[in-house]
């Protein structure tokens, strides 16, 4: 009966829900050991148990729209984290901006900088379009606006390495990558801050970068070997 179908995917997205969980806490304490700001309390206060208490209501709500709107089960977990993604990268934004001042740009946090927002990319591009002016719509664009916030600090932060101490393959290659980034999430806020219900506006707007991400990826594989003697 539809009730046992709901009930069983129900537990299987609780399940996949708390493993995501679980790896946006590790991002979260990551991040904030490498920003130097202590997050223990937070982690052990309010991460964990207002995550776990969350799961079955949550995951019963994105079941039950799932349903409803037909989308697939990883629409529906995207649909899950939107939210949550959008809260962290507010939080790491901040805390980004804070600690601006400190010594030089640690390698490690611009790594996970640049994990985040590929992981932010990738979301966007599997979540469903949505309608104008509804919740997720606006948790979306707050999503973009974060993301940019952050691609900004870490454009930042790889020049200033870049000025300091040279090219490197890796140091260009990380800067091309923020570089499209921070373009596409340009495109996709204006898409949705002008959309007014037609659908190809944001469609084009996400899909419209794949193209130069593929082609970056074919540049660093196959020319920058060359450009740069194999070092």
């Amino acid at each position: 009966s539809l009730a046992l179908v709901l009930a069983g995917e129900t537990a299987l997205v609780a399940v996949l829900a708390m493993i995501g969980w679980l790896v946006v806490t590790g991002l979260f304490s990551t991040a904030m050991d490498l920003f130097g700001l202590e997050s223990n309390q937070i982690i052990e206060t309010w991460l964990i148990p207002c995550g776990f208490s969350a799961l079955v209501p949550a995951a019963a709500f994105v079941s039950v729209k799932r349903f409803r709107e037909g989308q697939s089960l990883v629409q529906t977990l995207c649909t899950l984290f939107i939210p949550i993604l959008a809260v962290l990268l507010l939080v790491l934004s901040v805390a980004r901006i804070l600690t601006s001042g400190n010594a030089s740009p640690d390698r490690d946090l611009l790594i996970l900088i640049d994990g985040i927002l590929i992981l932010v990319i990738s979301c966007m591009l599997i979540s469903p379009v949505r309608r104008p002016k509804t919740v997720f719509f606006y948790l979306e664009l707050i999503l973009i606006a974060s993301a940019l916030i952050l691609d900004l600090t870490a454009l930042i932060s790889i020049a200033s390495r870049l000025i300091a101490s040279g090219l490197t393959p890796n140091k260009v290659t990380a800067l091309g990558l923020n570089i499209l980034i921070f373009l596409h999430l340009c495109r996709l806020g204006r898409a949705y801050l002008v959309n007014t219900g037609d659908n190809g506006i944001i469609l084009r707007a996400k899909t419209g970068f794949l193209p130069l991400y593929a082609l970056w990826c074919v540049l660093v594989v196959y020319v920058f070997p060359f450009l740069f003697r194999f070092r």
